[in-house]
């Protein structure tokens, strides 16, 4: 059944074994057998090829192959694919080449479908900021302030992403962590959106000697102080 070939699936989307070639070939078999697959299953796909290749424009290929593969209509959830993690797993290869642009248009994608982007989502942005030649820093905090004020959740990746991106915080504050919002691609969670009282606590100033041109960016400087902590 599906949750066997995912087991197989799974064990092709490890660092050290990923091949996203023979994913496809099990991916193939599940449809010569008629077993219906579902969520995990193309994630997981997914994952082998994002691993495997590490590769943005190869990594979007498997995903739009997957989206028009005539399993697309047996999912047995098609409402969960694709999901914010979905995206978190297509966005990674990326990510680490700095590919900002690229991120920006799979973000909107998701907007387009209804789909809420999530921590994970937000770490592949800020990841590709800071990486990109040269760093693309303002446009970094002014995406991550935006996502927080619609009502985004801190986690430690993105924290350490933060850290990454900024490298001088200005305050010291409490955070709120969220440790929800990064499962493996066997993990059954969807895409579920963030409520409102999901968003950061209010920033203390315990230290502030900024440039007085420089503008208030309290949720990023919350943010930046608990990666210091």
């Amino acid at each position: 059944d599906a949750v066997s070939f995912n087991s197989v699936l799974l064990a092709l989307s490890k660092p050290s074994t990923a091949d996203g070639h023979r994913a496809d070939l099990w991916l193939e078999r599940l449809h010569l057998l008629s077993f219906a697959p579902d969520s995990i299953t193309f994630n997981t796909v997914l994952d082998s090829h994002a691993r495997s290749a590490s590769d943005a424009e190869a990594t979007d290929s498997a995903f739009w192959a997957l989206e028009q593969s005539p399993l697309r209509s047996r999912l047995e959830d098609p409402h969960r694919w694709p999901s914010a993690l979905t995206y978190s797993i297509r966005m990674r290869p990326a990510a680490y080449q700095g590919d900002v642009d690229r991120i920006e248009g799979q973000w909107s994608e998701m907007l387009e479908r209804r789909i809420r982007p999530q921590a994970s989502n937000m770490w592949a942005l800020l990841e590709a900021c800071s990486v990109s030649k040269p760093p693309r820093r303002e446009e970094g905090r002014r995406r991550y302030d935006e996502w927080i004020a619609s009502g985004g959740k801190l986690d430690r990746h993105l924290r350490n992403a933060l850290k990454k991106l900024t490298r001088s915080p200005r305050v010291v504050a409490p955070y709120e962590e969220d440790t929800s919002l990064w499962p493996s691609p066997s993990s059954s969670s969807s895409s579920g959106s963030a409520s409102s009282s999901s968003r950061l606590p209010s920033a203390t100033v315990v230290t502030a000697q900024a440039p007085p041109t420089r503008p208030a960016r309290p949720a990023l400087d919350e943010a930046l102080a608990a990666a210091l902590r």
